[in-house]
């Protein structure tokens, strides 16, 4: 599937856009007197998936999409020791010119990629950690970042690279083993979307090892606190996650 549809897509099925179309679609069916038992069906409809995204319904769906693998083992100095010389690669999250220096280009959740990716390679010796810098920067913005990075987190440069090509995990995926081949990768992301990630390189003939980062939630069945069951914009943000990961598995699998 082209990049722009599979991604037009994915945004349309995004619970946002599903409540409007329902709420609008129910309005024009009560408009017309034959079809009004279905218009208020139809409202009905949008009305309850509104509030069930709004009170956080669907938020144990998530957690447990990001409890599917554990952090990475950095605490077990023979498995790091086995994986010595990997390539770890951390998934961007978009890379802009801001007109500010380069290190202001990146996102709270890049920066939490990063983090992540820095302290595993930290870990493992000799590793090398590749960055994918998608966005709209120039090149040269982007190495600017990379070197503000390697400094940032303690990294010789000379073990720190990147590609800024990728637009989506399908091409940053092909980008890393055409670095690294299928050996000893680690893939750094956010925890909702390692198993999406983790699938792709598989599909690609690479049995990486999973360095998820980014949590939302904390804790044994963190999503049944009181708190977070009173409406609240944050969880449209995560049902929107939710389904975004959800239509990337079910992408992959078709596309298997």
């Amino acid at each position: 599937m082209p990049f722009m549809l599979k991604n037009i897509i994915s945004r349309m099925l995004s619970p946002g856009p599903v409540i409007f179309c329902l709420l609008v679609l129910g309005g024009l069916l009560l408009l017309r007197r034959r079809s009004r038992k279905a218009g208020f069906v139809t409202l009905a409809c949008g009305a309850l998936l509104y509030l069930a995204v709004g009170f956080g319904v669907f938020n144990g769906a998530l957690e447990r999409l990001e409890r599917m693998y554990p952090p990475f083992p950095g605490d077990d100095p023979g498995f790091c020791q086995s994986m010595r010389g990997a390539t770890i690669v951390v998934l961007g999250n978009g890379y802009l010119d801001v007109g500010l220096p380069a290190r202001f280009g990146d996102n709270d959740c890049f920066r939490r990629r990063l983090t992540e990716g820095a302290y595993v390679a930290h870990r493992i010796p000799d590793s090398h950690l590749v960055v994918s810098l998608s966005g709209s920067a120039p090149l040269e913005l982007k190495r600017a970042a990379l070197s503000d990075i390697a400094v940032t987190y303690g990294i010789a440069t000379n073990r720190v690279s990147f590609f800024g090509h990728a637009r989506d995990t399908v091409e940053e995926a092909r980008a890393t083993l055409g670095l690294a081949g299928t050996n000893r990768v680690v893939v750094v992301t956010s925890a909702s979307h390692i198993p999406r990630a983790l699938r792709i390189f598989r599909s690609l003939g690479c049995d990486p090892v999973p360095a998820p980062c980014e949590y939302i939630f904390f804790g044994q069945n963190a999503q049944w606190a009181w708190y977070d069951w009173h409406f609240g914009v944050r969880n449209f943000d995560r049902a929107e996650r939710l389904m975004h990961e959800s239509f990337g598995l079910l992408y992959e699998n078709v596309r298997k």
